[in-house]
C-alpha cells in the first residue's frame, strides 16, 4: 500500500535525522568538555614527582552560566600522589567559571572527565 510505504519512509527519515542530531550533540558536548578541561589546565601547576601515569576522575557541578558550585575526585589511580590530587582540586577551584555550552541542548550541570598530569 502506497500510504504505508510513505509512512515508513517518513519514519525512516525522522529516525535517521534524530540519530544525526544526537551524534552532532554528542560531538558538540565532547568538544565543550575538552574546552572545559583546557580552561582548568590553565590553572594547573604540576607538582614534582608525579608519575606520568597518574589519573584522577573529576566530577564538577556547574550552573548554566558555567559557575562551579561543586567538585569532587570520583577516583584516582595508584599513581596519583596527594600533591597531584591537591593540584587538581586547586586548578578547578581557581578556574571558578567554565566555558559556557555553545548550545542549550548539550548543557549538563555535571561534567566528569579524567585529569592527567601532562
Amino acid at each position: 500500500n502506497e500510504r504505508e510505504k510513505w509512512k515508513s519512509e517518513i519514519l525512516s527519515y525522522t529516525t535517521s535525522k534524530k540519530v544525526d542530531d544526537l551524534n552532532k550533540d554528542a560531538n558538540e558536548r565532547e568538544k565543550w568538555k575538552s574546552e572545559i578541561l583546557t580552561h582548568i589546565k590553565l590553572f594547573y601547576g604540576k607538582p614534582e614527582g608525579v608519575p606520568a601515569d597518574a589519573r584522577c576522575t573529576v566530577q564538577i557541578r556547574q550552573t548554566r552560566s558555567g559557575v562551579i558550585i561543586g567538585m569532587w575526585l570520583v577516583s584516582c589511580n595508584a599513581g596519583a600522589t596527594e600533591a597531584f590530587k591537591f593540584a587538581v582540586k586547586t586548578a578547578v577551584s581557581k578556574a571558578r567559571t567554565l566555558p559556557r555550552a555553545p548550545l542549550d541542548e548539550i548543557f549538563v550541570s555535571e561534567i566528569r572527565f579524567i585529569f592527567r598530569p601532562e
